[in-house]
This record gives structure tokens, sequence and C-alpha cells, in this order.
């Protein structure tokens, strides 16, 4: 339960992050910055899948504020962000990020995350 990151793949150029109910925003602060000392231990690209799919709610205050405050400390090499298992609010808020990032996209599974990086990454 809660919110945890870790490495995707063997060569760490995927992390996956994994949301769980109950989470708060405490968790999702104390995983982000777990997640930059991953991140900052290579020197590659790293993308970023965030799986909700265990996750049917996100915590009420200050979400914009809280997940905006996250994604700003990650580090320089972080690539494309993939957000798996959303529906509803969650999707809007979502597709709000995806076009003002660039780097976003929104997706049904892992294996479409995965297939998505895989379009995207020649390494």
């Amino acid at each position: 339960m809660g919110v945890i990151a870790r490495w995707d793949n063997g060569d760490r150029k995927t992390l996956l992050i994994e949301f769980s109910d109950p989470w708060t925003w405490n968790d999702y602060h104390a995983m982000i910055a777990r997640a930059t000392e991953m991140v900052n231990q290579v020197i590659h690209t790293v993308d970023v899948i965030a799986d909700l799919r265990n996750s049917s709610t996100v915590p009420d205050s200050d979400v914009i504020r809280n997940l905006v405050g996250g994604l700003n400390q990650m580090p320089y090499n972080v690539g494309l962000y993939v957000i798996v298992g959303l529906d509803g609010f969650e999707k809007s808020i979502a597709t709000v990020f995806e076009k003002a990032m660039n780097s976003a996209a929104v997706v049904r599974s892992l294996d479409e995350a995965r297939a998505y990086l895989a379009r995207w990454r020649v390494w």
C-alpha cells in the first residue's frame, strides 16, 4: 500500500511507480525523493511509468500543487511519462499534463506503456 518506485527493467532506463490504495501526499513526496535518488544514479535518460490501476482515489487536498511540485523535483534526465489506469476526473487531469508537458501519455495497461516507450526510444 502506498506509492513505490522501482526499476521496470535491468538496464535502469524505465522507472515504474506503483500507486496502491490507500496513499497520501506524504507517500507521494517520499516516493519522489526515492525516485530522484534512483534516477540520479544513472546518466542516461530514464522514462517513467506511473501505474495507478490499484488506486481508486487521489488525496483531496491541493492535487495540482502536489503533482506539479513532485514532478518539478525530478532530475534533468527524466524523459517521457506514461500513466496507466486512469479514468474519469483523473484522466482529465492527466490530459492537461499530457498537453502541457509534451512528454506524457495516458494508456490502459503496462504492456501498452512499454510499447509506447519502445516506439519513442531507440537505445
